[in-house]
């Protein structure tokens, strides 16, 4: 395992193949404001939640949503009506007004990551 604790990352090995990587794909899709998103994760500890909203604003650096993202939902993939990965979730306490990092952004992090010792 590889970490960026700066952008609180981590870069997990598994053995055998479960899908290709996130940053070898060319294109990513870009969310717009009124599209739907769930965000997944382990809020409050619990395994698998997912929560749903709507995207509020789209940044280069930044997805807003009103999706509800209580603790332990940080880190965990923003996902669109297409099932694609559209960020990555990085502030939120359960007020409604939660952050991602669209995925793009990310997987330049996660190459970064890869590439350290």
């Amino acid at each position: 395992m590889k970490l960026d604790d700066l952008h609180d990352l981590a870069l997990i090995r598994v053995q055998g193949r479960i899908a290709p990587p996130l940053w070898q794909r060319p294109a990513y899709p870009r969310p717009q404001p009124g599209d739907e998103l769930l965000l997944v994760g382990s809020a409050l500890g619990y395994e698998g939640t997912v929560s749903a909203g709507v995207v509020s604003r789209v940044l280069r650096q930044e997805i807003q949503t009103d999706a509800a993202a209580h603790a332990g939902i940080s880190g965990g993939p923003a996902v669109d009506h297409n099932g694609a990965v559209v960020g990555v979730l990085v502030s939120g306490e359960a007020e409604n007004l939660n952050f991602a990092v669209p995925i793009e952004l990310m997987c330049k992090r996660i190459r970064r990551c890869k590439q350290r010792p």
